[in-house]
């Protein structure tokens, strides 16, 4: 469906940061693109069937994420929604476009965005320790995703349905190192 033999060879924003403890790990994430929906003319209806039947899969209400076989995506704000896939495609924005055909104000994101993955058992207590957020199972289960803040950083926190220790970090791309330094101090306070 989609043509991934186009790309475009972009900097790391954090150098491909990969630190370890005994449990817990933390990764810039790479590859793939990320790309904003936006329902145009009050049309979550028509636009929710067109990325069912194009994708198989519902987009998500707020606060939750969905994998489908390409990607995941997750409700960014109301009538909104941030879509990963796991290809490399500079014109994905435009291809995706047509797809939702007028459904969707589709826009390329990739470069906007630094990702850090967060894995492991310590993960929870590492994060509580930079924002005010309840990520225990029963108030943040899998499938989950929220806009919070994260020290002084906006950030989203993407906790995906297949892996139940892997958190996601999205901050904007030029607080990159402010993230990476924020949850590096954090983890070896707690696994130091």
């Amino acid at each position: 469906m989609f043509d991934n033999t186009v790309s475009l060879a972009g900097s790391l924003p954090l150098n491909a940061l990969h630190k370890t403890w005994p449990s817990l790990e933390v990764k810039e994430l790479v590859g793939g693109e990320i790309c904003s929906l936006t329902a145009l003319h009050g049309g979550v209806s028509a636009l929710r069937t067109k990325f069912q039947n194009e994708y198989g899969a519902l987009l998500p209400a707020q606060g939750k994420v969905v994998s489908f076989d390409t990607g995941f995506l997750f409700c960014s704000a109301p009538e909104q929604w941030f879509v990963h896939l796991n290809i490399e495609n500079a014109f994905l924005d435009i291809e995706l476009g047509a797809v939702l055909e007028t459904r969707a104000a589709v826009t390329l994101q990739t470069d906007a965005w630094a990702r850090v993955a967060i894995i492991g058992e310590d993960t929870p207590q590492v994060l509580e320790r930079l924002m005010a957020l309840n990520l225990s199972d029963q108030a943040f289960p899998m499938g989950s995703a929220v806009r919070t803040l994260l020290g002084h950083l906006n950030v989203f926190i993407v906790r995906g349905d297949k892996a139940s220790d892997i958190y996601e970090i999205w901050c904007a791309r030029s607080f990159a190192n402010s993230l990476a330094h924020e949850i590096c101090v954090a983890a070896e306070n707690v696994c130091g």
